[in-house]
């Protein structure tokens, strides 16, 4: 008999041990934004360090891809115009603490058309927190971002 209640006993402590107090983490919501901070060019004329580049983060309706558009960007101290440049089909994973963005041999836009020239190579990026970073080679060019979300006015 007595064995009886212990077995009903077990069975209780293990059913009140299943159920789950603990919040389930959800993913990163991937929100549209501007960041704004330091891009860096390890060109063959030389390094190119330019602050305040805005770059815009708009995630894709799949929630899979987004775009990223940098705004004024040079990849050479020699370079001396500023383009818009725009990476489009940029992976994206959305994590419970960060979103993660990679993609390789992507055709950036600009200037009305394919750069060709400045082909995207092992992107590997990352949203945390408001922070926004990114390493890759625009063609042969190595380049780095880093930069935070751009605070709007009310």
């Amino acid at each position: 008999m007595k064995t009886k209640y212990l077995f009903i006993a077990l069975a209780f402590a293990a059913l009140v041990g299943c159920n789950k107090n603990e919040t389930e983490e959800k993913p990163v919501e991937a929100k549209a934004g501007n960041y704004v901070g330091t891009f860096t060019a390890e060109a063959s004329t030389g390094t190119l360090i330019e602050d305040g580049i805005r770059v815009n983060f708009t995630p894709d309706e799949g929630g899979n891809t987004c775009t990223l558009i940098l705004y004024q960007a040079r990849f050479s101290p020699r370079m001396l115009v500023q383009v818009d440049v725009t990476i489009p089909s940029v992976n994206m994973v959305c994590g419970t603490d960060k979103i993660t963005l990679s993609c390789d041999n992507v055709v950036p836009l600009a200037l009305g058309g394919e750069f060709t020239n400045y082909t995207v190579k092992d992107f590997q990026g990352e949203i945390k927190g408001g922070n926004f970073s990114f390493s890759t080679k625009f063609g042969s060019t190595p380049t780095t971002y880093s930069g935070t979300l751009e605070q709007l006015s009310e």
